[in-house]
């Protein structure tokens, strides 16, 4: 589901339809209410989660808001072993990089991960929907 932007930076309500990104409120809504992971694609391929104007591999302006895969694998990660107060009774947690298969890449935390062992480059992944500050992810055959 893609939804051409008709002008990057154009505010809503403007002449034409549709004519900018969701805002947090949306974004929020996307994933606590109707389970979707929203981010933008842009007409090269270049796909993210993070707002963008423009696109950071071709320059150009033709965003679309899309939804994103929900599966995926670690390309990198670390281990936390501190946090800020928000995630302090959480810690330790991994925290990957994780390639959806759309392509795409998001930063996301893993509950439970108490060590190096616990997480590792290549497994395969999927976000959740969550309660829980943040993108969430677990390993996809916990499902």
């Amino acid at each position: 589901m893609e939804e051409r932007l008709e002008g990057a930076g154009q505010s809503k309500g403007g002449d034409k339809g549709r004519s900018a990104t969701h805002g947090i409120e949306e974004y929020e809504h996307a994933i606590r209410e109707e389970g979707r992971l929203i981010g933008f694609a842009c007409s090269c391929g270049f796909r993210t989660v993070t707002h963008i104007l423009r696109c950071p591999k071709c320059g150009g302006a033709d965003i679309a808001e899309t939804t994103l895969a929900t599966k995926g694998r670690i390309i990198s990660f670390t281990v936390a072993n501190m946090s800020s107060e928000l995630f302090s009774k959480d810690v330790p947690f991994g925290y990957a990089i994780v390639e959806m298969d759309d392509g795409s890449r998001i930063s996301a935390w893993m509950p439970g991960v108490k060590s190096a062992d616990g997480i590792r480059i290549g497994e395969r992944v999927c976000w959740k929907p969550s309660y829980r500050q943040g993108l969430v992810i677990e390993k996809e055959d916990q499902q």
